[in-house]
């Protein structure tokens, strides 16, 4: 992201990863772990993390 001042993010060897990168958070995951997102969105809700989704 471009002139947000956040570093930059590289995946090297790592073969079926997906990297989500947002201003305040990074999400790096395994593209088989994909449906798994929702367990972690859930696990930020039951936190009471509203503002890291």
């Amino acid at each position: 992201m471009p002139g947000t001042g956040a570093p930059a993010v590289a995946v090297v060897g790592l073969p079926g990863v997906a990297v989500v990168r947002t201003p305040d958070a990074l999400l790096v995951l395994s593209r088989e772990a994909a449906q798994d997102v929702k367990t972690v969105v859930d696990r930020l809700r039951a936190a009471g993390r509203e503002e890291l989704l």
